[in-house]
């Protein structure tokens, strides 16, 4: 088992690269990762959105709906022990709801049986610096639930 965390879309720079968040977004990422302290074999990162919509804009209702198919056999073959969705694409695309992201924080759900919780977006933590706490309480409360998952399982 492992932790998913699923974005929203790649940017331009990923889409010509073979990795998901290349600039400071993705330095943002390892950093979180490093302080949850797991091992990068026990995450795994994706997209809703496979690839940058055109132009600086965000994706589409239809760009998000063809890409639906794609994430739900990632979660399939990947069997992770969490998702933490980031931002609002990736949790509506996952849970069709369209809540805020701020009123499902440290709101778990349940996705086919996997246990979901919901944060900012990368971009979002990096342009608020006021918000990394209430993202840290989050990872914190994913670290404890993929703690008693591992502890379940062993």
């Amino acid at each position: 088992g492992c932790i998913m965390f699923v974005g929203g879309y790649p940017s331009e720079i990923d889409d010509f690269s073979d990795m998901l968040y290349n600039g400071k977004e993705g330095e943002l990422l390892n950093r979180i990762i490093k302080a949850m302290q797991v091992s990068l074999s026990e995450i795994f990162i994706t997209t809703a959105v496979k690839c940058h919509p055109p132009g600086l804009t965000k994706p589409r209702e239809e760009e998000i709906h063809a890409c639906i198919p794609y994430l739900k056999s990632q979660i399939e073959i990947i069997q992770p022990d969490i998702i933490v969705t980031l931002g609002d694409i990736s949790y509506t695309a996952l849970t069709q709801n369209r809540a805020k992201i701020f009123s499902q924080r440290e709101h778990w759900e349940v996705y086919q049986g996997i246990p979901l919780l919901s944060t900012y977006d990368l971009e979002q933590i990096q342009n608020n610096p006021s918000i990394k706490k209430d993202v840290w309480r989050d990872l914190k409360s994913v670290l404890r639930k993929y703690h008693e998952i591992k502890a379940l399982n062993a």
